[in-house]
């Protein structure tokens, strides 16, 4: 039988694979974790955390700051692929354990490291906060809300 921390693991050891993410979020919602649909939107959508390689930390874009700034880059799909919409960006920054670099990237890092998996599970609890029309826009793969 898989367990949270299966999926932990498992999600660690592969944090760009979206599938596991999802497959996680089936998992939770068969039970009753509030953080379900969170990872489901994210392993639906494919939205998986960048590797920022200088301080060797797992992390998220807002949307609104790449789309503006990142949008000829030569990683910009994959780029784009960890980008999340303004209005879940806004909810995770409000997180305490969570750092946030010049207000526009999301990562966590604590004294044993960065998590991807603490990381996906910030953002999957922030994603429970989303007023239902938000979640369900994003859900859809509405990605400009």
């Amino acid at each position: 039988m898989t367990t949270d921390l299966d999926f932990r693991k498992l999600i660690d050891a592969d944090p760009l694979n979206w599938h596991n993410v999802a497959v996680y979020g089936d998992y939770l919602q068969e039970r009753g974790d509030s953080r379900a649909l969170g990872f489901t939107a994210l392993g639906n959508n494919r939205l998986v955390p960048y590797f920022f390689s200088y301080d060797k930390v797992w992390g998220f874009w807002d949307y609104d700051y790449y789309s503006t700034f990142y949008s000829n880059h030569p990683k910009k799909q994959e780029l784009k692929q960890s980008s999340l919409p303004y209005c879940w960006v806004s909810l995770v920054k409000q997180q305490k354990h969570l750092k946030i670099c010049q207000g526009r990237t999301i990562y966590h890092q604590d004294n044993r490291g960065s998590s991807a998996f603490v990381l996906y599970r910030a953002v999957a609890l922030a994603f429970s906060k989303l007023p239902s029309k938000y979640q369900q826009e994003i859900l859809n793969g509405n990605l400009d809300v």
